[in-house]
């Protein structure tokens, strides 16, 4: 819900697209330090305590913006703060519950890629029910009413990790050293000695750079060129989630039947075709189209690359190689978003198709020549159902 009350918050108080860009920035931020501390936390307090602390402290950085903006006011760098703070626990507590599923999976015999999927597939339902919910409030409330209900839901994920009791949380080997750099480098170094893997982090960087500045920065601001009101933001954002579902809900059946490298091809296709027409659209019903197709797209392709990795990464190595792995793939999202601020008031339609085409013609090449080593790098290359 943050997704469309945050920015819209913020262009209806500046009216100022830069703005939207650097709250987008505090937003993303964490996605440099996020992976990094949970590899190393989680493997001293454990998965399941970590998601409970994260997601509390996720509810109370995040309920203390509408609070302070009805009472003692709100400045810009006290919510740049907040939404950094927020970002940071909710971003390493929905790392972490990962490994949970994962864990818990595994020992109930279904396939890496139908845990992942059915993980991704139950976060982005968030990107419909949000959006949605958002739209239908709005005129009812302020931004700031939508944030204290996203509030409430970092509350309830803990609160139903506390009753669920012990789901099996995955550990790695008791860590050695208490330093979190020292922690996540190991993760990373056995990351990048696997040539596949190492490709498939480099696109799944650039193409989640490209996603964060359309859907954090573009559309908000088309939103307000062409409407003027914020209820078209939800749909728009809520096609996107209905890709992302649509692909997630599939990718253990596709990845069965023709195998990962195939799937993960024909992922960033559709991601390249979706994105690079929703900045050509001439119009909501378009663009909204051209979204859905590009959320197919990314919700085949983040189930089949953690269900590689998840494979490749020995067993007392798994946490922290999936917080590096996460760190690594989220890189480039912060600075993308806040040079997109810019380059949003420009009003250069054509330039941005060719740049973010371009990049994602990159994240496509780059794919295609991981699409079998990412697999041998695993020791077991899913095959095809007979």
């Amino acid at each position: 819900m943050c997704a469309i009350a945050v920015p819209w918050y913020v262009i209806d108080t500046t009216g100022d697209a830069a703005q939207a860009a650097y709250t987008a920035f505090a937003a993303t931020l964490p996605l440099l330090f996020a992976g990094m501390v949970m590899g190393s936390l989680a493997d001293r307090l454990g998965v399941r305590r970590f998601c409970i602390l994260a997601d509390t402290l996720a509810a109370l950085c995040t309920v203390a913006i509408p609070v302070l903006h009805t009472t003692v006011g709100l400045p810009f760098p006290v919510m740049f703060v907040l939404l950094f703070m927020a970002g940071f626990c909710g971003l390493t507590s929905a790392y972490a519950c990962r490994l949970l599923l994962a864990g818990a999976a595994g020992r109930s015999g279904w396939s890496a890629e139908s845990a992942n999927g059915a993980f991704f597939s139950a976060q982005r339902l968030t990107l419909l029910a949000g959006p949605v919910l958002a739209a239908v409030l709005l005129p009812f409330t302020t931004a700031a009413g939508l944030i204290a209900v996203d509030a409430a839901t970092f509350g309830c994920s803990a609160l139903l990790l506390v009753l669920a009791g012990n789901v099996g949380p995955v550990r790695s080997a008791p860590a050695r050293s208490a330093q979190v750099a020292k922690n996540w480098r190991s993760g990373l170094d056995w990351l990048v000695r696997r040539p596949g893997l190492r490709l498939l982090a480099l696109s799944s960087c650039l193409v989640n750079a490209v996603v964060r500045i359309v859907t954090l920065v573009l559309l908000p601001v088309y939103v307000a060129d062409v409407a003027g009101e914020p209820r078209l933001l939800g749909p728009l954002v809520t096609a996107f989630g209905v890709g992302l579902l649509g692909g997630g809900l599939v990718t253990g059946r596709l990845a069965g039947r023709f195998g990962g490298a195939p799937v993960l091809v024909g992922a960033q296709t559709l991601i390249l075709a979706g994105m690079g027409a929703v900045l050509a659209a001439p119009s909501p019903v378009a663009v909204g189209a051209a979204l859905v197709v590009a959320g197919l797209g990314g919700g085949l392709i983040a189930p089949v690359a953690m269900s590689a990795l998840d494979r490749a990464a020995p067993e007392e190595l798994r946490v922290r190689v999936a917080g590096a792995w996460q760190w690594a793939t989220a890189l480039l999202g912060p600075f993308a978003v806040l040079a997109a601020g810019p380059a949003g008031e420009l009003g250069d339609g054509a330039g941005r198709v060719v740049m973010i085409a371009g990049a994602l013609t990159v994240t496509w090449a780059l794919t295609f020549a991981a699409r079998r080593t990412a697999f041998s790098d695993t020791g077991v290359v899913p095959s095809p159902v007979r």
